[in-house]
């Protein structure tokens, strides 16, 4: 055999192998006193927004594609998971302090006034999930009155 047609069968019965290690999947568990709508009653239109375009990496609840299953990507998308939910996760929002909370309603505003977020690896596969300049603006501005009268507090 040739070196080429060996080094191609060894990488793929490695591919084969790495089928069997899958990550944990990011399902509901909860231990929240509350989520991040039920606490802040944002408008349905921005529920939506961050339903659609921030909730699978940024919740303890991630619609998977089907691709996911597919080793290494599956452990790409828990990496990137994990990463967003140490991050800021909306179904544990309540149980992060007063300041907290607030740092992380400025954060929020800045990656979607920076274009941060989402991520364009996300947007590029999830259409649906990027945010029209309009859009954008509509949720930093729900955010920064949010903040306001969560400081006047």
């Amino acid at each position: 055999m040739s070196r080429l047609r060996v080094t191609v069968a060894v990488v793929a019965c490695l591919l084969v192998v790495l089928q069997f290690f899958q990550p944990v999947r990011n399902s509901f568990i909860s231990t929240s006193t509350g989520s991040f709508d039920r606490l802040l009653h944002p408008p349905d239109k921005v529920v939506h927004l961050l339903q659609v375009a921030c909730a699978d990496c940024h919740s303890n609840t991630t619609r998977y594609p089907f691709y996911a299953r597919i080793q290494p990507i599956g452990w790409w998308l828990n990496r990137h998971i994990l990463a967003g939910k140490a991050a800021l996760n909306f179904d544990e929002f309540g149980n992060y302090s007063a300041r907290r909370r607030i740092s992380k309603l400025k954060m929020m505003e800045e990656q979607l006034r920076t274009e941060k977020m989402p991520l364009c690896s996300y947007t590029w596969l999830h259409p649906a999930a990027r945010l029209s300049a309009g859009n954008r603006e509509m949720v930093r501005q729900w955010l920064n009155t949010t903040i306001d009268s969560l400081v006047l507090k």
